[in-house]
């Protein structure tokens, strides 16, 4: 769906949700639970997706203030001065007794932005960034990584993080038991005169093999 370019802003932040188009055919050409681009003019690439929750057929002049906030403006007398391309400088009173006065039939779109994932592309044009049109990707471009994903991937790794620092956390606290109980040990043995050189030497030894194993399997992962 086209819209100008200021529309579409306010689509894309969420302050309109309501459109109205004049009734130039019997049947409405759009259609309730489907989804439309929003171009910010005519072959302009779009920017994003809207679906339709509602669409009923009116008068113009039947607008509502909340309507007219719904389609963007801040009062009824705004909408009517850019509906009829009135200059800004026309008052209020006067906008609206032309509204009123209009009895032109409109069909009202009542949307919301839609939100899901859809493909992105790198445009062949780097400056206009991404399209969802394959067509204008670069040639063999492959779909870019959504936002969500992105997201998730940070998510993930952030969590993997905290759980490894939690891990490491706990086995410090059981190392740190370990060593304390050993000294106790060890102090204890030579308060007894019972000679421990050999075990230690073991311990020492182990220690080195194991030093020797991470260092290896880390140089292989790498």
């Amino acid at each position: 769906m086209i819209f100008t370019s200021e529309a579409a802003k306010l689509i894309m932040r969420g302050k309109k949700t309501q459109d109205r188009r004049p009734v130039t055919v019997d049947r409405c050409p759009w259609a309730v639970g489907k989804d439309y681009a929003v171009q910010p003019g005519r072959s302009r690439e779009s920017v994003g997706r809207i679906a339709v929750t509602r669409i009923e057929e009116s008068a113009i002049r039947d607008i509502t203030f909340a309507e007219a906030c719904a389609e963007g403006f801040r009062t009824t007398a705004d909408f009517a001065r850019s509906w009829f391309g009135y200059p800004d400088e026309l008052g209020d009173e006067d906008a609206l007794d032309a509204l009123r006065g209009n009895p032109e039939r409109v069909w009202v779109l009542t949307f919301e932005l839609d939100t899901s994932e859809h493909p992105r592309f790198l445009h062949r044009q780097s400056e206009r960034g991404y399209t969802q049109n394959r067509h204008d990707a670069l040639k063999d471009e492959p779909e870019a990584i959504t936002d969500t994903d992105l997201a998730r991937l940070h998510k993930g790794k952030d969590e993997a993080h905290r759980s490894f620092k939690q891990d490491l956390e706990r086995e410090r606290t059981r190392r740190g038991t370990q060593l304390a109980r050993l000294d106790a040990v060890v102090e204890l043995a030579v308060e007894k005169g019972i000679s421990v050189r050999g075990d230690l030497r073991a311990i020492d030894r182990r220690i080195d093999a194991i030093e020797a194993k991470v260092l290896r399997d880390g140089r292989e992962a790498a």
